[in-house]
Parts: structure tokens; sequence; C-alpha cells
């Protein structure tokens, strides 16, 4: 295959416009760039090509996912210096791209197990707060991420790149918090906002078996209707003098908490506490 030299060829064109949500949702496919997120993709069957510049790579490092996107049937592009400089979203690209397909869930499409935990960012912002929260969910056996509100597009270059491809690996979903209420409701969901006035302190908190927490924005927390209305309101106590956590280190923390009732069942081989949340209606 010829090596593409024009930015007015239409893989460098569709890998630019991939930068833009309207090109995103027009073409179905979201940029994935380096190593790591590439691989993730195609080992999640959702790479739709990859493009590639020898001169700006490392090109013995790159051999086997170019020989296992081949494999996979997945087309491969080879792109020159001047045509990939116009596609990279960073500033030092490691030579490879990709293009993946987006893929978004109703809230009727999400399996819901007896037990299971999901995690929903309401209007959070930051690209990499967002992407981290999704690698850690992933890390946690999130059964899905949902985006409520006005959050950053869940699959925006850089919130790719900081999920290290796990966003490819957990369903996503979107909606508005009324959707999500009487979904939870009628799933028997408890709904856990942070909050740093809860009334509910974290150690004491009796995980339910089926569980969303809630994480708001960076900057101003959750929305008020959502705090008023969500099934318990819990604050992460600090020992520090810091008043607040980072969006991502708090939904760390969450769902670290969330996940030791499944790290003690599998320690003692019982089973988990069902008995619901000990906190406020």
């Amino acid at each position: 295959m010829p090596v593409i030299d024009s930015p007015q060829n239409r893989v460098p064109k569709l890998l630019r416009a991939l930068h833009t949500k309207k090109g995103r949702e027009e073409s179905g496919l979201a940029l994935v760039e380096g190593p790591k997120v590439v691989e993730e993709a195609l080992a999640a069957g959702r790479l739709a090509f990859v493009a590639w510049c020898r001169e700006a790579s490392d090109e013995a490092g790159l051999r086997s996912i170019l020989r296992a996107a081949e494999a996979a049937k997945v087309p491969v592009h080879e792109l020159a210096p001047r045509a990939f400089a116009a596609t990279a979203d960073t500033v030092t690209p490691t030579g490879l791209l990709g293009a993946a397909g987006l893929r978004w869930l109703g809230l009727a499409e999400l399996e819901v197990p007896d037990r299971a935990k999901w995690l929903v960012l309401c209007d959070v912002r930051d690209p990499g707060n967002a992407g981290t929260m999704i690698r850690s969910a992933d890390a946690f056996g999130v059964s899905a991420v949902i985006s409520l509100g006005h959050c950053v597009d869940l699959y925006e270059p850089k919130v790719v790149r900081a999920t290290a491809g796990a966003v490819f690996h957990l369903p996503l979903a979107r909606c508005e918090w009324p959707e999500l209420r009487a979904w939870a409701a009628d799933k028997g969901i408890a709904t856990v906002a942070t909050d740093l006035g809860g009334k509910v302190s974290l150690p004491g908190l009796t995980w339910a078996a089926r569980t969303a927490i809630l994480i708001g924005n960076e900057a101003h927390g959750l929305p008020e209707d959502v705090l008023t209305q969500a099934d318990v309101r819990v604050k992460i106590p600090m020992s520090g003098r810091a008043e607040s956590l980072n969006a991502a280190v708090a939904a760390g923390v969450m769902l670290y908490a969330a996940s030791a009732p499944l790290r003690d069942t599998h320690k003692k081989d019982k089973q988990p506490n069902t008995e619901g949340l000990d906190g406020e209606k």
C-alpha cells in the first residue's frame, strides 16, 4: 500500500475530524493514539483502522501491533511526516494513531447483576479527571460508567488517552438525572452522592448490593437536585487541611471502598452483606 503524503487524503482528514465531537458523532469513531490505547481498542474488537508514521516512531516497537492489526483484518495506513503531523493530538506523538468505534448504550441496555456498582459522572468537565475515573472504574470492576448532564465527551481524545484504553472495555451510557433516578429505583439500585456536607461518613456506609456512585463537577460538586434526591449523601473524612479532594481521587476512594465487600467475600468465602445502605433517605 502506498505511503499517504497529502494531509488532504481521506485518512488524515478523517483523523483530524475526530478531534471534534461533531466529527466523532458523524463518523461513529473516536481517535486513539499511542501503542497502549491502540492495543486495547484492538483487543476489544473496536479498532476500525490504524495509521502510523515511520519517521515519527520506533518501527521495531510498533511491529507487533501492526502485525496484530493486519491479522485481525484491520486496515493499516502508513502516513508520511507531513500527513501525520496534521493528525496527531499530542505535542510529542508516538507515531501511531487509530480510529475506534463509539459505543453508547441506553440505560435499558445495561446489564443489572445481583451485585454491581456503577460510576456516574455528573457535569465532570476535565478530560484528565474523566479518563482517570474510567480507568479506576475498570480496575475496580464497575459494571458501567454513566455520563450525566454536561459532562466532557467520554470519547474526547484526552479522555481516551487518560483511560489507557479502559474506555473500550466498559459499557458507557449517557442520560439526565430524572432518567437515571427512575432507572435506579426500578432496578433496586441505591444512589450514593459524594458530598462534603454529607451526614454519612464513608467508613460507616454499608454498601447495598447494587449501588450507583455519583461524582460531581470539579468546582461545584453535584447539583442540588441530585444531592436532595439521592438515597444517601456520603462524605470522605479527611484529617489534613485540604478542604476537598480532586474529583478523580474521590472517585478512586469511593470505588475502592465499594469493592471492599467483594474483596472480603473472596477472602472469607462467604456471601457479601446485602443489608443495603445504613444511611439517610
